[in-house]
């Protein structure tokens, strides 16, 4: 038997296995069978929590088919509220690991309310072969740790995302997140996700900040940034020392399951 916790972060939903006693082996079937909405949990990603020798804890991220990824920005804020919830110290700051040893800050603000940084994004120079070059536009490919494509589009919800998130994989064998990005204004976009190992999503913290810096490159976006997902609200704020996410996280319930993964 094992014990997880429900949470959400920006309408990102995730199930938080904590590991930091004791750790199980993790097969791709174990984390799909759970993440599955039918008949799992139900989840966008798993979270692992695991002890760390380089930081306060280790985050090990598995997507809803089973695939690992290296970065997940919400759920590092969901990892944040499940440990510094659970201290009895009134800790508000810590470290986490996540993929290639990357390590990032991550806060209590208030409340609900948690921030994680992600440093900074890398831009990648790679061909794009647009599917629908009457709507998107700008297409940039960036790297937060895991890879996104960045669209610009006028209307985020008259585009078949499902479709062209799975016809823009054909062009990048290794997998990519692709993002549909609306800019209200120099303060403020909405964005719609299809996230790799997904699907559709209704956020995406680490596409959000990729969002952002490929506005930032662009020239049409201030520092701080209000981003619309399809659910909530959130803001990516550029900072000396990289990009930060700041958002909402809720717990929705406890529960344990008979089998071990």
């Amino acid at each position: 038997m094992f014990f997880f916790r429900k949470m959400t972060a920006s309408g990102n939903d995730f199930i938080v296995v904590d590991e930091r006693v004791a750790e199980h082996k993790w097969s791709k079937e174990s984390a799909q069978r759970l993440c599955d909405r039918h008949n799992g949990v139900g989840a966008d990603q798993l979270l692992i929590i695991r002890q760390s020798s380089k930081a306060d804890a280790k985050m090990i991220v598995y997507n809803a088919d089973g695939s690992t990824a290296l970065q997940c920005g919400n759920g590092l804020r969901a990892v944040t509220k499940y440990i510094l919830n659970g201290n009895n110290f009134g800790l508000t700051q810590l470290y986490i690991q996540t993929g290639h040893d990357s390590i990032h800050k991550c806060q209590k603000l208030s409340g609900d309310v948690f921030m994680a940084q992600l440093g900074w994004p890398a831009l990648y120079n790679t061909v794009f072969s647009n599917p629908c070059p009457e709507k998107l536009k700008n297409p940039l490919h960036v790297s937060t740790g895991n890879h996104h494509l960045v669209l610009w589009t006028e209307n985020v919800t008259e585009l078949d995302i499902d479709r062209i998130g799975q016809e823009v994989q054909k062009q990048y064998p290794m997998g990519i997140n692709v993002h549909f990005v609306h800019r209200i204004n120099e303060c403020e976009i909405c964005i719609r996700h299809w996230e790799l190992g997904v699907g559709i999503t209704q956020s995406c913290g680490s596409g959000s900040v990729a969002a952002v810096f490929a506005g930032h490159q662009r020239g049409f976006l201030e520092d701080e940034i209000l981003v619309r997902t399809a659910v909530e609200e959130m803001y990516v704020e550029k900072r000396s020392d990289g990009y930060y996410l700041t958002g909402r996280v809720a717990t929705v319930y406890d529960g344990c399951m008979k089998c071990q993964p």
